[in-house]
């Protein structure tokens, strides 16, 4: 059966006409089963992405490094209590930036080394193990006053 040419045109413009619908309509239809799948997907790569960008892991450098100052710190903590028992060390105070050592009695009886060998100490607990150094004033226990001073690397008796 041959369709008129113009039954045939009429065919071909509703087709037309209806196409863009039904092809919406099947998107449409789709789009709820995509975002059921994609969701998970965006959330699973953007968690992925965050963790990797983020949450940079330690190099086993970096890990070693870390030990090594923890280790460091532990043996300064424990050297700074034997000095508080022997009177070398009276209080450690810090407020804000500031650090206040007050020295007791026994500093003034110990070699200039073993003086030297406490600040060092101090240094370390203050920085917890790293290797770095700062800067904070020795202050006698009884007057109040500056004794000594810590540079970061030198200690320097007044």
């Amino acid at each position: 059966m041959e369709l008129s040419p113009e039954t045939r045109q009429q065919v071909e413009e509703k087709s037309r006409l209806e196409g863009p619908q039904s092809r919406q309509e099947s998107a449409k239809s789709m789009h709820p089963q995509l975002q059921r799948l994609v969701r998970p997907l965006l959330v699973v790569f953007g968690l992925v992405f965050v963790v990797t960008v983020f949450v940079a892991p330690q190099s086993p450098e970096k890990q070693a490094a870390d030990e090594n100052a923890k280790q460091q710190y532990d043996i300064c903590k424990g050297k700074l209590e034997q000095a508080k028992e022997l009177d070398v060390l009276s209080d450690l105070n810090t407020k804000g930036s500031s650090i206040k050592v007050t020295v007791g009695p026994a500093f003034f009886t110990v070699p200039f080394d073993t003086q030297q060998e406490f600040a060092r100490t101090v240094n370390c607990f203050f920085v917890k193990g790293a290797g770095r150094g700062i800067t904070f004033d020795l202050i006698h226990l009884q007057t109040g006053k500056k004794v000594a001073s810590w540079n970061g690397d030198r200690l320097d008796v007044d």
